[in-house]
């Protein structure tokens, strides 16, 4: 049965490719669609596919679509991961480009946000751009291989699950270091606070509410008073996401 739901955001300026993207997404893959010498790694991606169902967002693409109207949808659809178009400006009038340099200018603001390229250029996109290759979908193969499409879906499933996996065990470490008393906090820890926080920070709001750099200036002393003023920008941000 499938009870978890993965928010995929989409960005791509050909409406039929976000059709078939879908679709394939949707086909409800089953043993039958694959040769019997694909079965014995298929399988285990159908066990977690099967536990999966998927929401699709389509971002708006237009002559005012930037990377920071990009990250406030991504907040207030509470989106998962972002599959985006290598060439944005096939068919719509938009300033961006390149799907490459847009996640990168997302990265700088979400921690680790799963990001995913989709392209049909996978060779000149190898070529030109310096981009770990697991976050290429070809878009071709994707519609015309069901092996290689749910191999993408589980990655897709796999990196979602290790991003929130990865928050989990971020707000329980940063936990723990503030349950250790302010007489036994050596500076390590405190730096190590600030930065787990950060990373917190920058998962919630898309960006770091305090600079890194100022939180480090401060004393230790002086903490406390910065993890009230945290706290409160977190509720706040929480508050705007709902």
């Amino acid at each position: 049965m499938k009870n978890k739901v993965i928010n995929i955001g989409v960005l791509d300026d050909d409406e039929s490719k976000i059709t078939h993207l879908k679709g394939r997404f949707m086909h409800n893959y089953t043993n039958e669609d694959f040769h019997d010498n694909e079965l014995e790694f298929t399988s285990k991606l159908l066990e977690q596919y099967n536990s999966y169902s998927f929401e699709f967002t389509v971002l708006e693409l237009n002559k005012h679509t930037s990377s920071n109207s990009i990250i406030s949808e991504i907040n207030q659809n509470n989106i998962d991961c972002l599959i985006i178009d290598y060439k944005l400006n096939s068919f719509a009038s938009t300033p961006l480009t390149n799907g490459v340099i847009l996640s990168k200018k997302i990265l700088e603001n979400f921690y680790k946000f799963p990001l995913f390229i989709l392209t049909s250029y996978e060779e000149e996109l190898n070529q030109k751009e310096v981009f770990s290759p697991i976050h290429i979908i070809d878009y071709i193969a994707f519609l015309r291989s069901k092996s290689y499409s749910l191999i993408i879906i589980s990655k897709i499933i796999e990196t979602v699950k290790a991003y929130n996996k990865d928050k989990i065990e971020i707000e329980n470490t940063l936990k723990n270091l503030l349950n250790i008393p302010p007489e036994k906090r050596t500076s390590e820890i405190d730096s190590k606070i600030l930065e787990l926080d950060s990373q917190l920070e920058r998962r919630i709001c898309g960006k770091s509410a305090i600079p890194y750099k100022t939180k480090k200036e401060l004393s230790s002393n002086k903490l406390d008073q910065l993890l009230n003023i945290l706290e409160s920008i977190v509720k706040k941000c929480d508050n705007n996401g709902k």
